[in-house]
Protein backbone atom coordinates (compact mmCIF):
# COMPACT_ATOMS: atom_id res chain seq x y z
CA UNK A 1 0.00 0.00 0.00
CA UNK A 2 1.20 3.48 -0.82
CA UNK A 3 1.44 5.88 1.71
CA UNK A 4 -0.94 8.77 1.77
CA UNK A 5 0.61 12.00 0.57
CA UNK A 6 -0.15 15.52 1.90
CA UNK A 7 0.58 18.04 -0.38
CA UNK A 8 2.99 20.47 -0.27
CA UNK A 9 3.58 22.88 2.55
CA UNK A 10 5.84 25.37 3.16
CA UNK A 11 8.12 23.50 5.53
CA UNK A 12 9.39 26.59 8.08
CA UNK A 13 12.52 26.05 10.53
CA UNK A 14 11.37 23.49 13.44
CA UNK A 15 12.29 23.73 17.09
CA UNK A 16 12.77 25.47 20.32
CA UNK A 17 13.52 28.65 22.52
CA UNK A 18 16.47 29.79 23.73
CA UNK A 19 17.51 32.25 26.70
CA UNK A 20 15.40 35.09 27.27
CA UNK A 21 12.81 33.29 25.13
CA UNK A 22 12.14 30.22 26.87
CA UNK A 23 10.13 32.24 29.51
CA UNK A 24 8.13 33.38 26.59
CA UNK A 25 7.67 29.77 25.45
CA UNK A 26 6.77 28.70 28.95
CA UNK A 27 3.87 31.19 28.97
CA UNK A 28 2.52 30.15 25.71
CA UNK A 29 2.64 26.91 26.77
CA UNK A 30 0.73 27.97 29.91
CA UNK A 31 -1.73 29.72 27.22
CA UNK A 32 -1.83 26.58 24.87
CA UNK A 33 -3.13 24.09 28.44
CA UNK A 34 -5.34 26.74 29.59
CA UNK A 35 -6.91 26.69 25.81
CA UNK A 36 -6.94 22.94 25.88
CA UNK A 37 -4.14 21.99 24.36
CA UNK A 38 -1.67 19.15 25.45
CA UNK A 39 1.62 20.71 25.45
CA UNK A 40 4.82 18.77 26.40
CA UNK A 41 8.07 20.93 26.74
CA UNK A 42 10.49 18.98 25.46
CA UNK A 43 14.73 20.58 26.02
CA UNK A 44 16.84 19.86 23.31
CA UNK A 45 19.91 21.21 21.13
CA UNK A 46 18.50 21.14 17.82
CA UNK A 47 22.26 21.89 16.12
CA UNK A 48 22.73 17.89 16.80
CA UNK A 49 20.68 15.39 15.93
CA UNK A 50 20.36 13.84 18.78
CA UNK A 51 18.49 16.71 19.89
CA UNK A 52 16.16 16.36 16.82
CA UNK A 53 15.60 12.56 18.08
CA UNK A 54 14.78 13.43 21.58
CA UNK A 55 11.89 16.03 19.99
CA UNK A 56 10.85 13.05 18.00
CA UNK A 57 11.05 10.81 20.85
CA UNK A 58 8.70 13.14 22.97
CA UNK A 59 6.36 13.21 20.40
CA UNK A 60 6.33 9.58 19.80
CA UNK A 61 5.94 8.50 23.35
CA UNK A 62 3.07 11.00 23.27
CA UNK A 63 1.41 8.40 21.98
CA UNK A 64 -1.32 10.40 20.01
CA UNK A 65 -1.39 11.56 16.67
CA UNK A 66 0.32 15.14 15.89
CA UNK A 67 -2.38 17.26 14.53
CA UNK A 68 -0.14 20.29 13.86
CA UNK A 69 3.78 21.16 13.82
CA UNK A 70 5.06 25.22 13.85
CA UNK A 71 8.99 24.40 12.96
CA UNK A 72 11.02 27.07 14.25
CA UNK A 73 14.65 26.74 14.97
CA UNK A 74 17.49 28.84 13.64
CA UNK A 75 19.08 31.72 15.53
CA UNK A 76 22.01 34.17 14.00
CA UNK A 77 25.18 32.42 15.09
CA UNK A 78 26.33 36.04 15.89
CA UNK A 79 29.94 37.78 14.78
CA UNK A 80 30.85 38.49 11.24
CA UNK A 81 29.57 36.42 8.78
CA UNK A 82 32.78 35.34 7.23
CA UNK A 83 34.13 34.91 10.47
CA UNK A 84 31.45 32.53 11.40
CA UNK A 85 31.53 28.72 11.28
CA UNK A 86 29.70 27.52 8.59
CA UNK A 87 29.06 23.63 9.44
CA UNK A 88 27.27 24.75 12.58
CA UNK A 89 24.47 27.33 10.85
CA UNK A 90 23.65 24.47 8.30
CA UNK A 91 23.35 22.04 11.18
CA UNK A 92 20.81 24.39 13.45
CA UNK A 93 19.51 26.16 10.24
CA UNK A 94 18.91 23.80 7.76
CA UNK A 95 19.88 20.58 8.64
CA UNK A 96 17.71 19.97 11.99
CA UNK A 97 14.82 22.01 10.26
CA UNK A 98 14.80 19.27 7.61
CA UNK A 99 15.83 16.21 9.68
CA UNK A 100 12.48 17.14 12.45
CA UNK A 101 10.66 18.35 8.83
CA UNK A 102 10.38 14.59 7.63
CA UNK A 103 9.44 13.30 10.92
CA UNK A 104 6.77 15.16 11.23
CA UNK A 105 5.87 14.86 7.18
CA UNK A 106 5.90 10.99 7.34
CA UNK A 107 3.77 11.03 10.91
CA UNK A 108 1.26 13.09 9.16
CA UNK A 109 1.12 10.83 6.14
CA UNK A 110 0.80 7.78 8.12
CA UNK A 111 -1.71 8.90 10.08
CA UNK A 112 -3.64 10.73 7.12
CA UNK A 113 -3.66 14.19 8.22
CA UNK A 114 -2.09 17.02 9.87
CA UNK A 115 -0.52 20.08 8.95
CA UNK A 116 2.76 21.69 8.84
CA UNK A 117 2.35 25.72 9.91
CA UNK A 118 4.69 28.56 8.49
CA UNK A 119 5.73 30.40 11.72
CA UNK A 120 3.73 33.57 12.10
CA UNK A 121 5.31 36.67 11.25
CA UNK A 122 5.62 39.57 14.18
Amino acid sequence: MTPHRLPPLPLPQAGLPAGREVRAAGEAAEQFTRDGAHVVPVRADLADAGGVETVWKAVEEGGRPLAAAVLNAGRSIGGAFLDTDLDHELSLNITSVVHLAKHVARHMAAHHAGRIKPRPEH
